[in-house]
């Protein structure tokens, strides 16, 4: 009797356990906002969009203007954002573009030491893309609804 008491309260801690990570992954990515050149007409993206511009694999907005994607060189916001939007560590991440580079097929992303150098790249640049902390000041440009 007391071991089916145990097991239902390990699963329940588990169940529990799970359930809470799940939560916290997807909170864990709303310190962070995707910004835009005011210039840019979408106001939201998917994830798995991003995750294609931040490879490369998407080039283009739905205007056929040229996306310029922007990163932060390191960071909490940066590790951030590899890891919950382009399923990536910083390590694997810096891989990816190596071998791009290597093999000819893409060039990584301009890369910024401060938040505050990306707001101004994505302000004076029509089709930049990039993404900063949200307690970051903005002040021209666009805050994108990420899906």
């Amino acid at each position: 009797m007391k071991r089916v008491a145990r097991a239902k309260t390990m699963i329940m801690f588990l169940c529990v356990t799970l359930i809470s990570l799940c939560v916290f992954a997807d909170v864990a990515g709303a310190d962070l906002l995707v910004i835009v050149n005011d210039g840019v007409t979408e106001t939201e993206l998917d994830r798995v969009t991003l995750q294609a511009i931040f490879l490369g694999k998407r080039t283009q907005w739905e205007t056929g203007a040229s996306i310029v994607p922007v990163n932060l060189k390191k960071g909490p916001a940066h590790q951030e954002f590899l890891k919950v939007i382009v399923k990536r560590t910083p390590a694997q991440y810096k891989s990816f573009w190596k071998r791009a580079i290597f093999t000819g097929t893409g060039m990584p992303p301009k890369s910024f030491a401060t938040e505050e150098e990306i707001v101004e790249f994505v302000r004076t640049s029509q089709g930049a893309v990039g993404y900063i902390d949200a307690s970051t000041p903005r002040e021209g440009v666009k805050v994108l609804s990420v899906k």
